[in-house]
């Protein structure tokens, strides 16, 4: 097998290659496969990237319901202790 150069995906124009036998080289699907991985590995980190984000959004959307269930207690507790109060 002859090796791939980096100047076309072909390989036809290089003057070591004298036949297009290069374009099925090892070396150069090795790159492509490569490639492919790098593409799925950057899909792979997007997605993990907004996964984080929505658990990170749903914590807060969490954090301030459970901040204005507390408020609300506070307040029902302090209407009813001014309701016993002027009873």
């Amino acid at each position: 097998m002859m090796e791939a150069c980096l100047c076309c995906c072909c390989c036809c124009c290089c003057p070591s290659s004298t036949t297009a036998d290069a374009a099925v080289d090892d070396d150069q699907d090795d790159g492509v496969r490569d490639f492919n991985k790098g593409v799925l590995g950057e899909k792979a980190l997007v997605e993990e990237e907004e996964k984080e984000e929505e658990q990170n959004m749903n914590t807060i959307i969490e954090e301030r319901r459970r901040i204005i269930v507390n408020t609300n207690i506070r307040r029902s507790n302090h209407t009813n202790k001014l309701y016993k109060l002027y009873k």
